[in-house]
């Protein structure tokens, strides 16, 4: 082969191999870049009213820049920490109040809010309160000391035509999204009692698991008032899907406690229920269920009314 020809090849080889590496870098470059997860974190908050954009942003630090937006606290029992800070979050929502939006960060765990003159003073997210609790935001420079109990909120005013347009939404909405948000938002209204027969009305008449779902977190809070016991069974009766029902026998367990009828109820739906969901919440319920059934007050002298075991503070 001449020198120059061999020259000319080998000049060409090496500007192959140069593109070669360059593709190959950018591509590296590509790759990684793309690999990174671009995490994003918006928090406004004005007159209790709270706007947040969340993009693959994990729940406790969430929850932190909520704390110091709102100027409250937010505790958690130690057990949690971990599971806080691997709970990755997509979410995004404008112009809820904060209550409401906190519940929905929050739904399916366990947690108390407490308010002082502002709002919401303090968040407490809890499994059994065995473990100790840890504070995942430092309290503001003006918070003065929290007494220990959990009042209920006072909270500001309901908007009468803002609860009616989210009351009428919850019930009869076309969209079974907008039906749960409804419910999510109207959680935070202070005329419990009103809220309490909008989740029986829609308990009535909802099919929609999620719309379902939302009826029982937001119940499973409420502490003044309670769903009648006789709603919730007849709910469990009813021929709706057996993972709502059985989350009414929980919630029906917890509040109405071991009174004769739902104990009843709980012993045919053991046995007879089509759903095997339905029937395995019903015999753990029974299995909560300590001693025989309670006779009647007009068989007890001197009858007393007794606090629900599973009450917090009862214990």
């Amino acid at each position: 082969m001449p020198a120059t020809l061999k020259a000319a090849t080998v000049r060409k080889g090496r500007g192959l191999m140069v593109v070669v590496l360059l593709v190959l870098g950018f591509l590296t470059v590509s790759a990684v870049a793309t690999a990174e997860p671009k995490e994003a974190l918006s928090v406004t908050v004005a007159d209790g009213i709270l706007s947040l954009e969340a993009v693959d942003v994990p729940l406790d630090q969430i929850l932190i820049k909520i704390g110091e937006a709102i100027h409250a606290r937010v505790v958690i029992e130690t057990v949690l920490a971990a599971d806080l800070a691997k709970a990755r979050v997509d979410t995004s929502f404008t112009r809820l109040p904060v209550i409401a939006a906190l519940r929905r960060l929050l739904q399916g765990r366990q947690y108390v809010m407490m308010f002082g003159p502002a709002g919401v003073d303090e968040v407490r997210i809890y499994v059994d309160g065995t473990s100790g609790y840890r504070e995942l935001t430092a309290p503001g420079p003006m918070k003065k000391s929290r007494p220990t109990s959990i009042p209920m909120a006072a909270g500001p005013p309901d908007d009468p035509v803002e609860v009616a347009r989210l009351r009428q939404t919850a019930l009869s909405g076309p969209d079974a999204s907008g039906r749960a948000e409804a419910l999510d938002e109207l959680s935070s209204i202070r005329d419990t009692k009103l809220l309490v027969d909008t989740l029986a009305q829609v308990l009535a008449r909802e099919r929609d698991s999620k719309v379902l779902q939302t009826v029982f977190e937001v119940a499973a809070q409420l502490q003044d008032h309670r769903i009648p016991p006789e709603a919730l069974r007849t709910f469990v009766r009813s021929d709706r899907d057996g993972t709502p029902r059985a989350q009414a026998v929980e919630l029906l367990t917890d509040q109405a406690g071991d009174d004769r009828a739902t104990r009843a109820l709980l012993q045919s739906l053991a046995t007879n229920d089509v759903s095997a969901e339905v029937r395995e919440a019903a015999k753990t319920a029974l299995g909560n269920l300590e001693g025989p059934p309670p006779r009647p007050a007009s068989e007890i002298p001197h009858a007393r009314v007794r606090t629900n075991p599973a009450a917090p503070g009862s214990r």
